[in-house]
This record gives C-alpha cells, sequence and structure tokens, in this order.
C-alpha cells in the first residue's frame, strides 16, 4: 500500500517496485486463466498500465494485493469479452498451451494432455467459478479477499467455489 502511495504521489521508482514484486504472480494468475504465456504477460502489461493511469483514484481501502487483483479481474473480463467475441465469427477451439522443444512435448505428452484437459475444463466454467477458483486455489488469497475482489460475501463465494470444484470434477473424471 505504501509504495502505491508513494506512487501516487509522484515517485516513479515505486511504480517500478510494484511492477517487479508484483508481474510474476498475474503472470501465473493470467497463464492459468488464457492458457498462453504471451497473451498473459499481455494481460500483466494492461494490468499495470490501468493501475498507472488510475493511479489518482487509488483509496487505500484493502491490501494493495486486493486492489491489483480486482484491477487484473477487469483486465481479464474484458479479454474473455473479446474473445468470445471473436469466437462467435470463427471456431470455438480452447487456448493453445505454449508450444515447447519438440523433445520435451514428447516426453511430457500425458500430462501436456492432462493439462489441455483441465484448461478445457477451466475454460468452460462460468466466469465466476473460474475467476474464484484462480484467486482462492492457485493465487492463494484468502476467502475475504476473493471475495472482496469478486464484490460478493465470503458465503457466496465458498458456493461459488463448490460448484466450480463440483463442474471441474465432473468434466475431468472419465
Amino acid at each position: 500500500v505504501q509504495a502505491m502511495l508513494d506512487f501516487q504521489a509522484g515517485n516513479e521508482r515505486a511504480f517500478d517496485g510494484l511492477y517487479l514484486r508484483h508481474a510474476p504472480v498475474l503472470g501465473r494468475f493470467f497463464h492459468r486463466a488464457v492458457g498462453s504465456r504471451a497473451l498473459s504477460e499481455e494481460l500483466v502489461q494492461d494490468t499495470f498500465f490501468k493501475i498507472h493511469r488510475l493511479r489518482e483514484s487509488y483509496r487505500p481501502a484493502a491490501s494493495f494485493r486486493t486492489y491489483l487483483f480486482t484491477v487484473a479481474r477487469s483486465v481479464l473480463l474484458n479479454n474473455w469479452r473479446r474473445i468470445n467475441q471473436q469466437r462467435n465469427t470463427q471456431s470455438d477451439l480452447p487456448p493453445d498451451l505454449d508450444a515447447g522443444p519438440a523433445s520435451l512435448v514428447e516426453a511430457d505428452l500425458g500430462s501436456r494432455q492432462e493439462l489441455r484437459l483441465l484448461q478445457q475444463a477451466l475454460a468452460a466454467l462460468p466466469e465466476r467459478q473460474r475467476t474464484a477458483l484462480l484467486l482462492v486455489r492457485f493465487e492463494e488469497l484468502s476467502y475475504e479477499d476473493a471475495a472482496k475482489i469478486m464484490k460478493t460475501s465470503v458465503p457466496a463465494l465458498k458456493s461459488i467455489l463448490n460448484r466450480a470444484r463440483t463442474e471441474l470434477l465432473r468434466q475431468v473424471q472419465p
């Protein structure tokens, strides 16, 4: 929070510090959500651009991490809307996995297929379920922080998570 307040007061180095500290976490969050390293890096940049642009309106009502993921969720939703609009005119394929060297892909084909299955199952979840699962399970945010980000109550978040887990299990089990 203090680094963001310092940035808000004009200290550009504080913003650099925020980026260096939080960009890897956001990158993992976005990669799990979209399945592409290149797109996740673009979404990280979009998130920090938005934070930079909106710095004057920042108010430290919660932790910076909660604020960060609130902005990131907004960026992710905008990306999903754009993709859904494109899919309406194109095929409905899931996001591609990043391709690695051929030998690694061949050696790890089984786990890559499992990863693809999980990505497809995640992509098929409704947005609220997918986001709740990513925030709590993968980003390890508390229920309270995730509920703030999603603008819901903790009991409602737990219900959303339960439905998400049930649906994921249904999709990935034979």
